[in-house]
């Protein structure tokens, strides 16, 4: 009962704090959640670490005005023009950041903090960058400044290697 007692008291405490439990398990409050997990001990290989990039199709094609971009998850269309180094896809790097409506910027780890995204998950979650700009946080939004305008003459078409089609 002390264990159950002292994990619940963790919801009423900040985020981020944590309480051992028996058989090598660990409560931890993030944000208004309570998660019960295996402890990492030094030294050993935390398997959850391993996560493989996605694989990514690429294509390049004009822009006709009033054409119909896709709206889903899976693929997006960006301003090919803007683009000014070579793209990677990766996970997040300190220094990344993304641009906002109305031409502000804003970091990677802000947007993550402010979408409540887990610490434990936010290195999980691939990207694609140019540079430390970041086009697409894959599976969450994409950089107002790569987004198709009236100038726009060529578009990349990313499309998440198993996803759908244009819906």
């Amino acid at each position: 009962m002390t264990h159950v007692e002292s994990a619940a008291a963790l919801l009423f405490g900040s985020d981020g704090r944590q309480v051992d439990l028996p058989c090598g398990l660990i409560a931890v409050r993030i944000y208004d959640e309570l998660w019960i997990k295996r402890k990492n001990q030094e030294g050993s290989v935390d398997k959850e670490r391993v996560v493989l990039l996605p694989e990514l199709d690429f294509k390049i094609f004009p822009y006709k005005k009033g054409q119909e971009i896709p709206k889903n998850g899976y693929t997006k269309w960006l301003d090919y023009d803007k683009i000014k180094c070579a793209l990677s896809v990766r996970y997040r790097q300190i220094g990344d950041y993304m641009t906002l409506a109305g031409g502000g910027t804003k970091t990677v780890k802000a947007f993550m903090i402010d979408e409540k995204i887990p610490k434990e998950e936010r290195e999980k979650i691939p990207l694609v960058a140019d540079g430390s700009h970041v086009l697409w946080v894959i599976g969450y939004r994409i950089s107002e400044y790569y987004k198709i305008t009236e100038d726009t003459r060529t578009v990349i078409q990313m499309q998440l290697n198993g996803g759908k089609n244009n819906g």
